[in-house]
């Protein structure tokens, strides 16, 4: 096994030590009787998302690890999610839950860190592991585990360097992303009228007036076309999170038999598909416009409906937003299916849509969260590009 990515240029030595030999594990401590309580949800990728206060006498059990600077928190339980943290602060009253296995180096602490969030050692974590729905290893496992180490200390702390530099990177992108996401989230609340209102709180300029309603069934029509002859093949999925795809690219497979997709309904470009399935991002269920560029088919449990006479991209980010959920929840109902909300196709499309009377107003809306869209799609491609390099280079620490 040798290194490929050499940041000094000089002969190196590297020795195949167990991580108890580089490091102190889940050391002893005192938690004191209030601090700042880290739980497994709480770190996301390297980064602290959230942390809460607590005191000692009503904390969780599990509240154990009390955190010093330099610290390493790897995360045991589902471990191939990555989410372990490098505490850097100078802050004596942060206690990580017993969900991390508590690290502290004895060698230069972010050159470990870097170590540890290979994939090479990941495979290794993953072998030990025991569970299936919630896999987990024991921090004692954990301990015995060979890590291969340089020698040389300023290789180390250059390797180190190397990736917090790329760490802040990615970081930074993904607080850009972040941030165009909230950017999304309050402009769908602020420029479409939420309940008990005519008009919204933003508007572009040189618009005024009240926003009219339209029933659903008034600008479009349902799609009952079957795929009788089989002539489509490609089977589409509606997801609450990324909108219409194609389902081979969302389960990397083909759950409907497409031997057999004769009673599946045609969904063509731009048609409107609705999945009654709810779920945390979907309340009541997505409604999402086929933006593929192609037809599909669908399950016949969704309801398929095709818009004429009206902006369609409007409509679009219309389905976006929350203001059509209350009438889905007042219409609808779970019944014996907790995770989905029937509602008859009468009632489906007497469903109220609120819009500007003046269709230019609706092509501006329509225009802006379009371009927001595009960016945060860019943003999102930037930033698993940056995950996928600093992985490829962790992958060439060795081969």
């Amino acid at each position: 096994m040798k290194q490929v990515l050499s940041f000094s240029n000089k002969d190196l030595l590297y020795e195949d030590r167990k991580l108890s030999e580089v490091a102190l594990i889940n050391p002893s401590s005192t938690v004191p009787s209030e601090f700042e309580y880290v739980d497994l949800e709480s770190v996301s990728g390297t980064e602290m998302i959230r942390h809460r206060l607590e005191h000692k006498e009503t904390a969780p059990s599990r509240a154990q690890r009390l955190a010093k600077r330099g610290d390493i928190f790897y995360q045991t339980v589902r471990p191939y999610q990555k989410n372990n943290y490098f505490f850097d602060m100078d802050e004596d009253n942060y206690v990580f839950s017993t969900g991390y296995a508590q690290i502290r180096p004895q060698i230069n602490g972010k050159y470990l860190f870097t170590l540890l969030q290979s994939d090479a050692f990941l495979g290794q974590v993953l072998d030990y592991c025991a569970g299936t729905s919630f896999p987990a290893i024991n921090p004692s496992i954990l301990s015995n585990l060979l890590i291969r180490v340089c020698t040389n200390q300023q290789e180390q702390e250059l390797i180190a360097k190397f990736f917090v530099y790329y760490d802040n990177i990615i970081s930074t992108a993904s607080s850009r992303l972040a941030s165009l996401k909230q950017v999304k989230e309050a402009s769908l609340q602020a420029m479409f009228p939420q309940k008990g209102e005519t008009v919204p709180k933003i508007r572009f300029k040189g618009f005024e007036g009240e926003w009219e309603e339209v029933k659903l069934k008034d600008i479009s029509t349902k799609v009952i076309e079957k795929n009788r002859l089989n002539n489509i093949s490609i089977t589409l999925t509606n997801s609450a999170e990324y909108g219409i795809i194609n389902q081979r690219d969302f389960f990397d497979h083909d759950v409907s038999n497409t031997d057999n997709v004769s009673g599946y309904f045609i969904v063509q470009p731009n048609d409107f598909v609705y999945n009654p399935r709810i779920s945390t991002l979907a309340p009541v269920g997505p409604i999402n416009m086929n933006k593929l560029g192609y037809a599909g088919v669908v399950s016949p449990l969704y309801y398929v409906f095709r818009v004429t006479g009206f902006n369609k991209s409007f409509l679009d980010i219309y389905f976006h937003t929350n203001v059509w959920h209350k009438f889905m929840k007042d219409n609808g109902n779970t019944g014996a299916r907790f995770d989905r909300l029937s509602i008859s196709n009468e009632l489906f499309y007497e469903m109220p849509i609120y819009c500007p009377r003046d269709e230019n107003e609706q092509q501006q809306i329509a225009s802006y969260f379009t371009s927001l869209d595009k960016q945060i799609a860019l943003q999102t491609q930037r930033l698993e590009k940056l995950r996928q390099i600093k992985a490829a280079c962790l992958d060439k620490m060795f081969v």
